[in-house]
């Protein structure tokens, strides 16, 4: 199996990461393998959730879950490059998001889930942060772009906190701040994009 790029689009609540997401494939479909973020995909199939302040017994539950989902999505994407000589594939979060929805952080749900932190930043080539708008543009932040999102605004801007903290020490951590709304942080994500496509 030949080496295939993986490059993580993550942030908190109200990032614009749906809208770029899209973006990316619409214009790299023929090129990219994209990867749908395993927690909405969860819900979607109908998984149970508790609210807007679940416990952590179900916290840590649903972000095993989670965990085992990205893991099945990767390797299905990963025999789809074999098969198609596609070389890139773009994630809608990473396994150590998981790290920011667990008390504790990164290390309680590595230890929970017996991960190695270093063996799956390793397993990422690039992380790309982008900024929540709770952080960023506290007055333009909304719940409208994802039906599952139940945080209000301080919640949000600690996530977005954690999220980029469980991801600390990958050496090619990127973030994109709010500056300029999403349409900058598409053309921003778009020439990682291409740098990875070696172009």
């Amino acid at each position: 199996m030949s080496h295939i790029k993986k490059i993580v689009i993550t942030g908190g609540p109200c990032a614009g990461k749906t809208t770029v997401f899209n973006h990316l494939k619409e214009r790299y479909s023929d090129k990219v393998i994209f990867i749908p973020e395993a927690a909405t995909k969860l819900f979607n199939e109908g998984y149970p959730r508790e609210g807007a302040a679940p416990s952590p017994q179900w916290q840590n539950t649903f972000q095993t879950a989670v965990m085992n989902t990205q893991k099945e999505l990767e390797v299905e994407a990963a025999k789809e490059a074999d098969a198609t000589g596609k070389t890139i594939m773009v994630c809608d979060r990473g396994t150590l998001d998981g790290g920011a929805y667990t008390i504790g952080g990164r290390q309680a749900f590595c230890d929970i889930n017996n991960l190695d932190p270093e063996e799956i930043i390793n397993n990422y080539d690039t992380v790309i942060h982008l900024e929540s708008t709770a952080v960023g543009d506290p007055e333009s932040y909304g719940n409208d772009s994802n039906t599952h999102r139940l945080e209000g605004i301080e919640t949000a801007a600690k996530l977005d906190q954690a999220i980029w903290d469980a991801w600390e020490g990958h050496p090619q951590h990127i973030k994109i701040r709010c500056d300029g709304g999403v349409k900058i942080k598409q053309h921003l994500v778009d020439k990682e994009i291409q740098k990875a496509l070696g172009g």
